[in-house]
């Protein structure tokens, strides 16, 4: 969990990153090992590479809103490890936090990629939430 503290036009925010386990996308050709095993449960799940903390911070709470909510979002990680969409899967309430939410995951996040059975980068999936909330 990733708690951020800050003062903005004079009120506390705190924004809240909790991110969920990562999803690999499944090999495109499939197949069955040997011992009965598809070869999916070979592939690695993209990975952070950089700090989950510098992907969102404090800073990037819209100052046009005083909304608060849990926006849930989905990445698709490009073999590079860069993010190469970023699709909302729960609304926060808020278009603002949930345009800030995408905008800034795509501009900072960085995985190591997803990779198949042979160790070949492959496109990844990666689930997360990020809590947007100002204290009392």
């Amino acid at each position: 969990m990733l708690n951020l503290f800050a003062v903005a036009l004079g009120i506390s925010l705190i924004c809240t990153a909790i991110t969920g386990p990562a999803i690999a996308s499944r090999e495109r050709q499939g197949g069955v090992a040997p011992t009965g095993k598809t070869r999916a449960a070979a592939i690695q799940a993209a990975k952070p590479r950089n700090d989950a903390s510098t992907w969102i911070t404090l800073q990037d709470y819209p100052t046009d809103t005083r909304h608060e909510g849990v926006t849930r979002y989905r990445l698709l990680i490009a073999t590079t490890g860069r993010v190469a969409q970023c699709e909302i899967t729960e609304s926060s309430g808020s278009r603002w936090l949930d345009e800030a939410t995408c905008r800034n995951l795509v501009r900072r996040a960085r995985f190591h990629p997803a990779t198949n059975s042979q160790g070949k980068a492959i496109e990844g999936r990666y689930e997360a939430m990020m809590r947007w909330y100002i204290p009392d």
